[in-house]
């Protein structure tokens, strides 16, 4: 399997995104109406994986202006892709875009009971801060999770940085 790009999505991205969106979740979802905000009012960055030309993953990275610390606010992968690496290949993505706009934290919320999901970001670097009771919609608990981002995060963010990825993200980002 060739490796997946992943760029900035844009809004003739917003029907890939919802039909992920679909794909992905029971509950919680996410709308057409707010992707389309969520791309438009600049203070989130969603990221696109993308394989062959055909959208198989994404991640939205809230990104406020008045705080040192940014949010994944969610992270979907096809499930026909999952366990290969994409979900990972994402996350390190939004790890390196969070450093690279000077956030200090990254924060996220998760199913308590989604081990694997759990287990993946705790060998990103995130720890549990804090247990969230019936968190989701659903009434499924949650979990806080945060990692402290460093110089080593924008670096390892830039080495990474191809041609193509310097093209498709901001100067600002680099």
């Amino acid at each position: 399997m060739s490796e997946p790009l992943i760029r900035q999505a844009t809004v003739r991205d917003i029907n890939e995104l919802v039909e992920l969106e679909k794909l992905s979740f029971i509950s919680d979802k996410i709308t057409k109406r707010q992707f389309k905000y969520l791309i438009n009012q600049g203070k989130a960055r969603i990221l696109l994986a993308e394989l062959d030309g055909k959208a198989i993953g994404y991640a939205i990275l809230l990104t406020p202006v008045t705080s040192k610390r940014s949010r994944l606010y969610s992270i979907a992968v096809k499930s026909a892709f999952r366990s290969r690496g994409i979900g990972r290949a994402i996350l390190c993505r939004v790890i390196g875009v969070a450093a690279a706009l000077e956030y200090e934290e990254l924060s996220l919320e998760v199913r308590k009971a989604d081990l694997h999901t759990i287990k993946i970001y705790v060998e990103g670097g995130f720890r549990v801060v804090k247990e969230l009771p019936s968190y989701y919609e659903d009434g499924a608990d949650g979990l806080r999770m945060v990692r402290s981002l460093s110089r080593e995060d924008l670096e390892s963010f830039r080495s990474r940085q191809s041609f193509l990825g310097r093209l498709l993200f901001p100067r600002k980002l680099l």
